[in-house]
């Protein structure tokens, strides 16, 4: 008489002991999903904090004021040589689709801070969206790279005018004195330098002073705030 293969199902022990292997992958599984989704938000946060930071600086060397905050960086706050807007909304998310600029990867709101006259940070408070938790992402903006260079800007144009004004001087024409004031009125008035205000400070916002100090005639100015 032909037999037929068995068709016992699976005992009880059997059943639980699948469940609690699947539990135990499931348990195993979830923290590695948890830490990649975190992952991927912390990159596409760092991404953001840096375009920020790139359109923070680019806002400073067109105003040579930190912006105050980051509606600043789209909307013009009434800032001479803003050029703006540095920024736009539509950054992708890789774990949210689009969202906007001034926000992180988590939906919170980012943090513009200014630390000094020359340093801003900006922060996201991260995963746990609280401030100084442990997981915060931060990014520094310093712009004292373009004050140096604004500054020997003003100074090249400066020791320009003050040479052809002492090789051109006529007998009438007043000597430059030491004071900066004085002389860019000078030096306006004849010709030699534009009549802009800002000329009189280096990016660092002090006022030239004589190179030698104290010397007169001027013959050349120099910044405080730098050793050249």
């Amino acid at each position: 008489m032909k037999k037929h293969p068995s068709t016992r199902g699976f005992s009880l022990v059997e059943i639980v002991i699948v469940v609690a292997i699947l539990a135990l992958l499931a348990g195993m599984v979830a923290p590695v999903a948890t830490s990649i989704v975190k992952q991927e938000r912390n990159e596409a946060t760092a991404s953001r904090l840096q375009q920020v930071s790139d359109a923070a600086y680019a806002y400073f060397q067109d105003t040579m004021v930190l912006p105050t905050s980051l509606t600043a960086l789209t909307t013009n706050p009434n800032v001479t040589g803003w050029a703006g807007p540095y920024v736009v909304d539509g950054f992708a998310a890789s774990s949210q689709g689009t969202a906007k600029f001034s926000e992180d990867a988590y939906g919170s709101t980012l943090v513009l801070t200014r630390l000094n006259a020359s340093t801003l940070r900006i922060r996201s408070y991260g995963a746990d969206k609280a401030n100084g938790g442990g997981d915060d992402l931060d990014v520094l903006v310093n712009v004292i790279p373009v004050r140096r260079e604004v500054t020997l800007a003003r100074i090249a144009i400066w020791n320009a005018a003050i040479t052809s004004y002492n090789l051109n001087r006529s007998p009438t024409q007043p000597a430059l004195p030491a004071n900066i004031r004085t002389a860019f009125t000078i030096l306006v008035g004849a010709g030699y330098l534009p009549n802009d205000t800002k000329l009189q400070n280096d990016g660092f916002g002090s006022r030239f002073v004589a190179n030698p100090p104290g010397k007169a005639p001027l013959v050349a100015v120099k910044s405080t705030k730098m050793s050249i």
